[in-house]
């Protein structure tokens, strides 16, 4: 049997843009798993810190996501709400 290699998938690759951003939020959200939630937060900190310019007000917001993500069981709600506004996106409800 032969064997398949497997290229190892990067989010962050896939996000140019700020609708990038958002679509990948709401595919996590719509998706209802707390703990992607949390792996897409910390793939777009990673990006947001690679297109940063030193010295500028967005690092201080992503200690704060840092911050966030930093605990060891599930996320709490505010924890989560500040990272997503310190990533300079909002939480929105809507219909189903």
């Amino acid at each position: 049997m032969s064997k398949t290699a497997c290229i190892p998938f990067d989010p962050a690759e896939f996000i140019d843009a700020e609708d990038d951003v958002v679509a990948y939020l709401n595919a996590v959200i719509e998706d209802g798993d707390p703990s992607l939630l949390v792996n897409a937060l910390s793939v777009i900190a990673r990006v947001r810190r690679v297109n940063q310019k030193p010295g500028t007000a967005a690092a201080v917001d992503l200690d704060i996501v840092d911050r966030a993500l930093a605990g060891t069981g599930p996320m709490a709600l505010g924890d989560a709400l500040a990272a997503i506004k310190a990533l300079g996106v909002k939480l929105q409800v809507a219909r189903y």
